[in-house]
């Protein structure tokens, strides 16, 4: 089973924080749901409104946030001023060593100075 912090771990930045609180909010259906049919009401139409209510939520948070575009969109789009920073960030991210980094970044420069 992949649980939602697993996935969680492949979201960049702020899209994380966002997502987090999605995510929290989603996984507290399994607790909230018994409590709402032992405490609350009998009534499963409830559960309906909730998921409604619930994903209009979501797609809405979705739509809001930012969701940045591939490196290899923007590469291929010819943006690399936008795409530097994502390719820094994976260099880092990947702990690469000083001189795979020059030879990737050297690489982008030269694809760069083709277009």
């Amino acid at each position: 089973m992949i649980a939602y912090t697993h996935v969680m771990e492949f979201l960049p930045g702020k899209v994380t924080e966002a997502s987090g609180l999605l995510f929290f909010i989603d996984g507290m259906v399994l607790v909230l749901s018994p409590l709402t049919l032992m405490y609350l009401t009998t009534n499963t139409d409830v559960f309906l409104w909730a998921g409604v209510i619930q994903n209009i939520v979501g797609l809405g948070g979705f739509i809001l946030m930012y969701i940045p575009e591939s490196t290899i969109f923007l590469l291929e789009k010819g943006l690399f001023k936008i795409a530097r920073p994502d390719i820094e960030h994976l260099l880092k991210f990947n702990k690469a060593t000083e001189a795979s980094k020059v030879v990737a970044l050297s690489l982008l420069d030269r694809l760069e100075a083709k277009k």
